[in-house]
């Protein structure tokens, strides 16, 4: 596959002929190309599904949860007291 010097790539796919009409048809109302009309309209549709899936969502319930547990200080583990301990004795100079 050849690349212009722009870096730009193609796409390639089949569809049926009333939806390339459709398109070709919003592409035209909206005083576009086909391709800039469908390239905007692919890249608006891939954002929108990414941060859809990066989000997360939580009920009240959770939300009310989580923020419980901010707000409760931290109990310290004795492994990791222990290992402060040793590594304050171990830094000692």
């Amino acid at each position: 596959m050849r690349t212009a010097r722009t870096g730009s790539v193609r796409l390639e796919m089949r569809l049926e002929r009333r939806a390339k009409t459709l398109i070709e048809r919003a592409a035209s109302l909206t005083g576009q190309t086909v391709t800039d009309f469908a390239v905007s309209n692919l890249v608006d549709s891939a954002l929108a599904t990414i941060e859809r899936h990066q989000r997360l969502v939580l009920s009240d319930r959770d939300r009310d949860l989580f923020l419980q547990a901010l707000d409760r200080p931290a109990k310290p583990m004795p492994e990791l007291l222990k290992a402060g301990r040793l590594h304050a004795e171990a830094t000692r100079g």
